[in-house]
């Protein structure tokens, strides 16, 4: 024998209320607090401030001297980050954060350091790279080469007579393939 479960009445269902959320003002919220340094003396805190002066003053010095040396134009994405690392030292500087911006301005130096290292060797690779190009009377780019290792050292007299040879190569192959002729 089949026997017929009773269904529910549907329009009897009843729903649970939604619960009501309150809205709480902000400042009624309890404070996040932010990890804090151990509380300083005014002598350590003046410690802090000058370091992170004297690094500063080494990151100036050296951002001058790597625009000097084009460093946008060789390393533009590596002195970028270095200057974002710098920043970021400015501001927490500005919330009298030594410590963190001790932190933030060394990581600057450590990165224009290695930027200042290559600053040589970025020249001779583009000296280099520039003779190969006038061997082979490849005026563009021994162009290219001797004007980047020109603006890297513009009193460099190997970048300098590389530069002028270079604009003048092709008047010279022509001359010496109508020379070949005769």
């Amino acid at each position: 024998m089949l026997t017929k479960k009773p269904q529910p009445n549907l329009a009897q269902t009843v729903e649970p209320e939604p619960e009501v959320i309150e809205e709480v003002e902000p400042e009624a919220l309890p404070e996040i607090a932010k990890p804090q340094e151990p509380q300083l003396s005014a002598e350590e805190i003046a410690a802090l401030k000058s370091q992170a002066e004297e690094l500063l003053l080494q990151i100036i010095k050296k951002q001058e001297s790597l625009e000097q040396h084009a460093v946008k134009k060789w390393a533009e994405e590596e002195f970028l980050q270095a200057l974002a690392y710098g920043s970021t030292g400015d501001e927490h500087y500005r919330k009298q954060e030594f410590s963190l911006a001790i932190t933030s301005y060394q990581q600057a130096v450590t990165a224009l350091t290695q930027l200042e290292e290559k600053v040589t060797p970025t020249l001779e690779y583009h000296l280099q790279h520039g003779e190969l190009a006038l061997t082979k009377g490849e005026q563009e780019t021994a162009i290219f080469h001797f004007e980047l290792a020109n603006a890297i050292d513009a009193q460099n007299q190997q970048a300098i007579n590389g530069l002028k040879r270079a604009e003048t190569i092709i008047e010279l192959f022509v001359l010496l393939e109508k020379r070949r002729k005769y």
